[in-house]
Formats: structure tokens, C-alpha cells, sequence
């Protein structure tokens, strides 16, 4: 019986020790295609293009413990753990199937390149920026008080906020 105790207390361990070693990895791997992203106040999000089968959320080494990332069912959310610190904090996500991006309080986004994604819906809302570039659309929901210009050659969206 001490020594069925000893070794569930040992898998106990065992197990706890690779969840904390999860949580320090800066780059979070998913089969599953990331179609929604929800940014939330003071998070910066760098948009790269993925491939379909594997996509990505990379986490720079100053940003590590200062994020809330959740993924679940497509939908990605990300949010500073501090709420009250000003600290910006960065975020990279790969994506390959994106449909739709929410932005809220001070937030931004940008690519790193040009997307291959079509019929990109961003949502902006408070003081949250963007500066997107796209082969396929992009449609806009901002307040009517927003400055926006977009670009022909590939579509592209910047704001600067109100």
C-alpha cells in the first residue's frame, strides 16, 4: 500500500511539473485553424501568415507571464494579465483561416507581411489601431469618428484611432 501511495504521488509530480514547463513555453502549437482573435486593451498582435496544419502563438521573452492567451474552438482571446500596468505587451499568431478580428480598449494589430486571407472582418472598438495588409478584403465596423485609409493594390486597412 506505501508503495501504490509513493508512486501515484510521484505521477502526481511528475504530471505537475510538465503543466508548469507548458506554461513558461513561448510558443503555443494548434491543429485546430485560429478563425477569431478578441485583442483586449494594451496587447499588440503581429499577424503572420500560417500554414493550414499547424498554427501559432508565439510569445516574446518580454511578454512571457504578462498574457492571458485562451484558445478554444477557433477562437483565440488575449489579454493582459495586469490589467492596471501600462506596459504594451506583443504577441505573434500565425494564421491561415482567419474570419474575424475584435480589438477593444488601447489595443493594436498589424501583419508582418502580406496575408492571404479573404473577407477578414475587424472590429473596432475604444482606442484599438490596426494596419493590415491583405490579398482578399477586409471589412472595417469602427465608430463613425474613426480615420481610416486603405490601400488598392492590396487591401489595406490603417487607423489612427479617433
Amino acid at each position: 500500500m506505501f508503495f501504490i501511495a509513493l508512486f501515484s504521488l510521484v505521477q502526481i509530480s511528475a504530471f505537475s511539473q510538465d503543466r508548469v514547463n507548458d506554461k513558461k513555453d513561448p510558443v503555443i502549437y494548434s491543429e485546430e485553424e485560429i478563425r477569431n482573435i478578441s485583442v483586449s486593451d494594451g496587447v499588440d498582435v503581429i499577424l503572420v501568415q500560417g500554414r493550414e496544419d499547424r498554427q501559432t502563438v508565439k510569445l516574446p521573452d518580454e511578454s512571457l507571464g504578462k498574457v492571458k492567451v485562451n484558445f478554444s474552438r477557433g477562437n483565440l482571446q488575449l489579454a493582459k494579465k495586469n490589467k492596471f500596468s501600462k506596459e504594451r505587451v506583443l504577441v505573434y499568431v500565425e494564421v491561415s483561416a482567419l474570419q474575424s478580428v475584435t480589438l477593444k480598449g488601447n489595443s493594436f494589430i498589424t501583419s508582418k507581411g502580406v496575408l492571404d486571407i479573404d473577407g477578414l472582418q475587424v472590429n473596432l472598438d475604444g482606442e484599438a489601431r490596426l494596419a493590415i495588409r491583405s490579398r482578399g478584403k477586409i471589412k472595417i465596423n469602427a465608430p463613425s469618428d474613426y480615420q481610416m485609409v486603405q490601400e488598392e493594390k492590396y487591401f489595406a486597412a490603417y487607423s489612427t484611432g479617433r
